[in-house]
């Protein structure tokens, strides 16, 4: 019997470590993207150049951070839901541009932070 109170021991004691070695694991960082405009046609040389800058940096989305894409289609009143929506879902910051969309994040979430692009892609 004591041999069978061992056994169990050692896989419970297995079964707990393995399991608390996969909660510590780190979050991945995670941006939320809010745009003013529709889906990508608009902007896509916009987010190319980002996901550009994030790859210099050494990021690759989806692999050791995460972007949260979200489009307002033109219409102010979705921008504080899609950032709530975005902070609910781990964004620690927000990267946005133009004046209603800044204030409507700052609105909706005072304390994180927001990244603002500005200007157009040069060649």
């Amino acid at each position: 019997m004591r041999r069978r109170e061992f056994i169990s021991l050692i896989g419970g004691a297995a079964a707990v470590w393995s399991s608390r070695a996969l909660a510590q694991q780190p979050a991945m960082p995670t941006i939320g993207w809010l745009y003013m405009g529709s889906e990508p046609s608009t902007q896509d040389e916009i987010i190319e150049a980002f996901r550009s800058g994030l790859a210099d940096l050494g990021y690759s989305d989806g692999k050791n951070i995460r972007v949260l894409y979200r489009y307002a289609d033109g219409s102010v009143d979705r921008l504080s839901a899609l950032t709530l929506e975005s902070v609910s879902l781990g964004a620690k910051v927000i990267v946005t541009a133009g004046t209603t969309a800044i204030r409507a994040v700052h609105d909706a979430a005072p304390n994180v932070p927001i990244v603002i692009w500005a200007g157009g892609i040069q060649e």
